[in-house]
Formats: C-alpha cells, sequence, structure tokens
C-alpha cells in the first residue's frame, strides 16, 4: 500500500492433505473392527480408536478404546471387549494434537435377550431366544414375572438349565399369582440387567362349590385359591385380600407402622384408634374379595357349628392329610386340609384357618380355627396374630 493505494503480486496455491477417518464393519461374532486415518502432516500427539454406546453420535466422551500407533497404511484394529447389551453404535475416531476427527458411524447387534410367549396350559413360557456372544463370564437368563407391569430380577424368577442349538430356551413358571401376571426374558451381565419384551396374561381364581351340610351355612368344597379340595391355597394377613407369604406391622393395612396403631378393628385403645368393629367388612375380607359377594369368611361361631355338628375323619386326599368334614343329616362332606402356619413354610400334620372374628382379649389377634391328627374341637384360645398368614375357607349364606 503506497500513498494510500494498495498493489497485489501474482496469486500462487498449494494444496493442504486433510484428515480422513474410516470405520470398518464390525465383526458380529466377536466386536473386531479395522477402521483406518489418513493424515497428510506429522503430529506431536496422535490416538487412533473407536468409540462406542447405546445411542447415536458416540464420541470419546462415550466407551473407548485406543491406541497410540496405527500401520504404515493408517489401518488399526481393536477388539470392543466386553461386548454390550442391545444395539451397539460405534465409529473410528483420530485425536491429533488434542483435535478429535470422527469416521462414518455404524452400528451392530450385541448380546441381546428375546421373551417368548407363555403356554397358559402348563404355564411354560416357551422359546424365549437369547444372544449372547463372547466377552463374560458371569452371564445369567431366564424369565421374571409377578403383579407389577415391569418385573425385575427382584421379583420371581426361574432359570434355564440349558439353552438349545438355536439358543432357545423354555421354562416353567410357579408360585403364579391371580390375576393379570407379568413377564419379561431378563439376561444378567454381572449386576446389570437387561430385559426383553415385558408380556402378560391372566390366570383366574378357580370358584368352590357351596356344599350344604345341614347348617346354618353353606360351605365351600375348597380354599380361597386352591385349584382342588387338597390344595392349601392362598394365604392371607387377616383383615387383608393380598395373597401373602409373611406380613408385618410395618406392612401391615390395618395399622400404622405398629401393633399399637391399629386403625381399624379395634375395642382396646391401648391399641390405636378404637371403632368397636368385631367382625370383617366386606371390602377387608379375601373370600368377598376373590369369590364375589355369595361367598365370606367364616364367624368363628360358624366355625365351632363345623365342629360341633359334624363327624371328622382323618384321611389323606391327593397325598394331603387332613380332615374329611361329614354332615351328620345329609351325605355331603368337605375336606380341609393341613396347612402351613407361623410362616415356617413346612406343611405338618396340622390345619390352620381364619375366622372373620376378631380377637376381644388381644385386638391384635383374631380367631382362628386349629387341629391336628389327634383334635378338631374348637378352643376358646385358638387365636393367631393378625399379620400371620392363614389359609381361608369360605362359607356361602342359606
Amino acid at each position: 500500500t503506497y500513498k494510500d493505494v494498495t498493489y497485489y503480486g501474482e496469486i500462487k496455491s498449494f494444496t493442504t492433505v486433510g484428515v480422513e477417518v474410516r470405520t470398518g464393519d464390525i465383526d458380529p461374532d466377536n466386536f473386531t473392527v479395522t477402521s483406518s486415518a489418513g493424515m497428510g502432516n506429522d503430529a506431536k500427539s496422535v490416538r487412533f480408536g473407536i468409540c462406542y454406546g447405546p445411542t447415536k453420535n458416540v464420541t470419546i466422551d462415550n466407551n473407548t478404546i485406543g491406541l497410540n500407533e496405527a500401520g504404515e497404511d493408517g489401518s488399526y484394529t481393536l477388539t470392543i471387549t466386553p461386548i454390550p447389551y442391545g444395539t451397539v453404535y460405534y465409529r473410528a475416531y483420530v485425536t491429533i494434537d488434542g483435535t478429535t476427527f470422527y469416521g462414518e458411524e455404524k452400528s451392530v447387534e450385541g448380546n441381546s435377550i428375546v421373551t417368548g410367549d407363555i403356554n397358559v396350559e402348563n404355564m411354560s413360557v416357551e422359546s424365549s431366544w437369547i444372544k449372547i456372544i463372547t466377552g463374560y463370564d458371569n452371564l445369567t437368563y431366564g424369565i421374571c414375572y409377578g403383579s407389577k407391569s415391569d418385573p425385575t430380577v427382584s421379583d420371581l424368577t426361574v432359570k434355564p438349565a440349558s439353552v438349545d442349538l438355536d439358543n432357545k430356551f423354555n421354562v416353567e413358571l410357579t408360585d403364579i399369582p391371580f390375576g393379570t401376571v407379568y413377564y419379561r426374558a431378563f439376561l444378567m451381565i454381572g449386576s446389570s440387567a437387561y430385559y426383553g419384551e415385558t408380556k402378560s396374561f391372566r390366570r383366574d381364581m378357580k370358584v368352590g362349590i357351596p356344599i350344604d351340610l345341614g347348617l346354618s351355612v353353606k360351605w365351600a368344597s375348597m380354599n380361597v385359591g386352591a385349584d382342588v379340595p387338597s390344595d392349601a391355597g392362598c394365604y392371607f394377613a387377616w383383615g387383608e385380600t393380598v395373597e401373602l407369604e409373611g406380613s408385618s406391622w410395618s406392612s401391615y393395612r390395618h395399622a400404622e407402622g405398629s401393633i399399637v396403631s391399629l386403625t381399624k378393628y379395634n375395642t382396646d385403645s391401648t391399641y390405636g384408634t378404637v371403632d368397636g368393629k368385631t367382625v370383617l367388612e366386606n371390602i377387608d375380607d379375601a373370600a368377598y374379595s376373590w369369590w364375589g359377594s355369595d361367598w365370606r369368611m367364616p364367624t368363628v361361631d360358624e366355625f365351632r357349628e363345623l365342629c360341633n355338628n359334624c363327624d371328622w375323619v382323618w384321611t389323606m386326599q391327593d397325598g394331603i392329610n387332613g380332615y374329611l368334614v361329614k354332615s351328620k343329616v345329609n351325605e355331603n362332606s368337605i375336606f380341609l386340609p393341613v396347612t402351613k402356619f407361623n410362616q415356617d413354610n413346612i406343611v405338618v400334620e396340622r390345619g390352620a384357618y381364619w375366622t372373620s372374628s376378631l380377637y376381644p382379649p388381644y385386638v391384635a389377634c383374631a380367631y382362628m380355627i386349629y387341629f391336628n391328627s389327634k383334635s378338631y374341637i374348637p378352643d376358646d384360645d385358638d387365636w393367631a396374630m393378625r399379620i400371620d398368614c392363614l389359609p381361608v375357607r369360605p362359607v356361602s349364606d342359606k
């Protein structure tokens, strides 16, 4: 620029060689991938690698594996391990003096699991499918299920003995809750759980037949939750309608966390709110809740009537011990099987059944009927803690 006038010399040019990163195709069997990077100039610091993750647009902020040198042609081979679950997005990268360049993003399917269909005839979940690629020593898989819409490995689970040559497996469900049951396949990789599609089916409860024994009420032919008369059926805390294996005062429906904070069925202020109720209402009656309005739990007096006005014969039915209770006025009878008691999970030669009647001397308890192979005569002090879980034999009003 001279005296405010700018003059230019001849225009010439040169070409720079850019950075080109090429993402290779991953081997789906061992998750090995060969990629390459081309660079025009030497650099002080170079890092070659693969970044990968479960979502698109992966960067070096996701999972990475890498090395500091490539082959003479710029190629390098890396293996992703352990192999992730589900769809894996990946791409090659090269970091040159702190600046990162990426190749094309691609994807591949990693470990996965698919939920099969239920055969309701035998409660078997059939043809679940699993894809397990090498990379882990501590894989477990199976079916989890329960009443929640999103069952996890913390709920009921069953694991297969093995998978077949097509990586399919079958499992049979046990201890299935009533109502809508949700299930899905799971895959545990270490301590991390992954799940297949959630599916569902419905297990409806069978309803017994009312049997006229010539008493004030008709007695059901089997227990709530039973499939046949010899089944003990479901176990309930007193005044609750949800099937339980065990309960506690902290979770009991009619208390606020302790034995002295009862909120219903109480005649003693020492134990909480007094309402004067001594017989279960329909809303808290397991028989009414599960079998409908034609059924309810028997009172203690109705159970005593059954004991005092029928013939009780200790016998066995379907391999289960119990009493055949026979009418004295007709040919009808019912079978009362032995049951579990005190949450010991052991069926022994005894039975215990809830009544709908509170035990007034100690309102944290309710009347039950207790029998063994040598005695069935009701005792005025046959009671159990309300949080104990016992079966129910319903009655129907005439």
